[in-house]
């Protein structure tokens, strides 16, 4: 009869000190909703370097395409259009801006 091989404990969690684990009630703003607008500003300025490099690599590449007929010209033409792609989605899926809703809700 075949034995089979015991599993390994299971590991436990640390617990977080005390002085992390509730933040303090006089705080301005918490910590989770700075750590939100944070990474949403961060998302933004992503998105927005995707669309300046790729729109900058397309007109690169068309110019090159225009001088000589080359297939090197042509690779940075596609990239700079995969590139300005990926950041017209990124920037669509950001959302609609915060202070824009109360507006269009009152013309």
């Amino acid at each position: 009869m075949a034995s089979t091989a015991p599993t390994p404990p299971r590991r436990r969690r640390r617990r977080r000190p005390a002085d992390k684990a509730q933040p303090q009630a006089g705080s301005q703003a918490s910590p989770s909703v700075d750590r939100a607008s944070d990474h949403a500003a961060r998302r933004e300025a992503r998105a927005r370097r995707f669309l300046i490099s790729g729109s900058a690599l397309l007109l690169l590449g068309l110019g090159m395409v225009g001088i000589a007929t080359t297939d090197v010209g042509a690779g940075v033409t596609l990239l700079g259009l995969v590139i300005l792609i990926v950041g017209i989605h990124t920037f669509g899926r950001l959302g609609p801006e915060e202070t824009a809703l109360p507006d269009a809700a009152n013309p």
